[in-house]
């Protein structure tokens, strides 16, 4: 696909966001386009790789379901119809700038600044090792609030966990459940992303994600977060992961550290929806079984896929410190 298909195709979800949220459809495709840095025509054949979606495309609607409401937001890869990546991060650094202004996130320049001073490429031999962008960037209509999430991959596993570490003691972390989580994982795990979640230091959170290279030792997760043992008690990850044998790959580790304290706030496993194969009519079981082992407002799954071209990317379940719980289920724009 070139990327006018690609784009295409990611807005289907669009429709998706505005049936659940009741917003507008011309202020959620003004979100989108602000997003994903969509440019009004793009003759280029050629465009750059995006890894948000399997199928290249550089967006998704994330649902929340809690036990109160449900929410929306979109996640997007953007730029990514540059093909040259030093090109592609500087119009993306563009874009961020304008994302923090308008969703009143302008509180947290620093702390991004101070990731992406670990986590970008800073000349154009480390630019070209980004090859499928360097953060991706998620926001909701509704309210503010910014997320942005580095891909750490192209890192060596040790210096990614490096890295990791050096931002979190910059922000004066050090000995802190951010720093020693790292330190009893390091040896399993490889470090996907790292990110920042919120609009302002008083609400934000570091969000850790990470995936195993050799097996965990048995019960570490519940050391590291005792709330996740009553998520994996309540059947939902089994509900979700059915007979299917699942690689390391598909399995994400992602911990939540509040960004004054270093304590973890919260933890969550995502899933890939590909490799579960996992069709609409199995993910509005698993998600109706989920919600209700948990105690969550259900996601009217069969009633989005009826009106709207949707296909599943990822399903995730999260606890936090204090026991509550959620689920978020990741969908792109169907075939086209």
């Amino acid at each position: 696909m070139n990327y006018q298909q690609r784009i295409y195709k990611a807005y289907q979800v669009l429709p998706a966001y505005s049936y659940l949220s009741g917003v507008s459809d011309k202020n959620i495709i003004s979100l989108a386009n602000l997003l994903t840095g969509h440019p009004p025509q793009s003759q280029s054949v050629c465009c750059g790789e995006s890894g948000l979606n399997a199928d290249q495309t550089p967006l998704q609607l994330c649902i929340t379901s809690t036990a109160n409401d449900i929410q929306c937001r979109l996640i997007a890869d953007p730029c990514s119809d540059e093909p040259v990546p030093e090109l592609r991060y500087n119009r993306a650094r563009k874009v961020l700038a304008d994302v923090l202004g308008q969703t009143n996130s302008n509180e947290n320049t620093a702390l991004i600044e101070a990731l992406l001073k670990h986590f970008s490429p800073h000349d154009s031999a480390t630019a070209s090792k980004f090859n499928r962008g360097v953060f991706w960037i998620a926001a909701s209509a509704e309210k503010s609030g910014i997320a942005i999430y580095t891909d750490s991959s192209p890192n060596e596993i040790g210096s990614g966990w490096d890295k990791a570490q050096s931002y979190i003691d910059e922000l004066q972390l050090g000995g802190t459940a951010a720093f020693n989580t790292i330190e009893r994982i390091r040896e399993y795990c490889w470090l996907s992303s790292i990110g920042i979640e919120g609009s302002k230091p008083e609400n934000s959170r570091i969000k850790l994600y990470a995936r195993m290279y050799k097996i965990l030792p048995n019960g570490i997760i519940g050391e590291l977060f005792e709330p996740m043992n009553e998520l994996i008690r309540s059947g939902c990850l089994a509900s979700i992961m059915g007979k299917e044998c699942l690689s390391f790959e598909d399995v994400l580790f992602n911990f939540g550290f509040n960004v004054n304290s270093g304590e973890i706030e919260d933890m969550k496993i995502d899933l890939s929806g590909s490799a579960l194969r996992i069709d609409s009519v199995q993910l509005e079981k698993t998600v109706s079984q989920c919600c209700e082992e948990m105690g969550l407002r259900n996601v009217p799954i069969k009633e989005l896929f009826d009106r709207f071209n949707l296909a599943p990317s990822f399903i995730g379940v999260a606890i936090t410190a204090r026991g509550k719980k959620r689920l978020n289920v990741y969908l792109k724009g169907g075939s086209v």
